[in-house]
């Protein structure tokens, strides 16, 4: 996702803790149409209000404003889930200043750590079959649901929506703590 703007980081903020913009106005008391303007660009500087957007994503001002620095002061620890023995098997902990949405689920496939979410609509989902971990895009039309590059069959196990990929190459190594060991 871009996040060259403070909209742009805004609506990332958004994406990860599963927040709607509604969400956002409900819990910094700011305005609907302010928060519109700035994600939309329309405010390309706000100073206004930023302390309690900051607050209500549980962000720092500085990165909020810059795009520099941590996301945030807090630290998080997320399971990991791999595919073990044909099983979802937690396999370790990602620490992280990301504040994702507790409905989320971090799963390593072995290059990337993939949050999935249990949501509909169109885009990638991440499935189970055969001891495989297997990713299909679900196209929608008015009249058909069809999932490339394959169609569905009964040896398919949804997982759930893959709402990020976050390549292991871009982690610091030290935040991924794996049962046997650092990662």
């Amino acid at each position: 996702m871009n996040t060259e703007t403070v909209g742009d980081r805004i609506k990332e903020a958004l994406f990860m803790r599963g927040m709607s913009q509604a969400d956002l106005c409900h819990k910094s008391g700011i305005e609907r149409g302010h928060i519109s303007n700035i994600t939309t660009g329309r405010i390309k500087y706000p100073r206004k209000h930023i302390g309690k957007i900051a607050e209500a994503l549980d962000v720092s001002e500085n990165w909020l404003l810059t795009g520099q620095g941590q996301t945030n002061t807090h630290q998080y620890n997320y399971p990991i889930l791999a595919l073990v023995d044909l099983n979802l098997t937690e396999v370790g902990v990602w620490n992280t200043d990301l504040n994702i949405s507790e409905d989320l689920k971090v799963i390593d496939d072995g290059e990337n750590l993939l949050i999935i979410a249990d949501r509909l609509g169109e885009g990638p989902y991440l499935f189970h079959q055969l001891g495989r971990l297997k990713t299909l895009y679900r196209h929608e039309s008015l009249s058909q649901i069809s999932w490339y590059p394959s169609q569905l069959d009964d040896s398919y196990t949804l997982i759930g929506k893959v709402t990020s990929t976050i390549s292991k190459e871009l982690i610091n190594n030290e935040t991924i703590k794996t049962c046997h060991g650092e990662r």
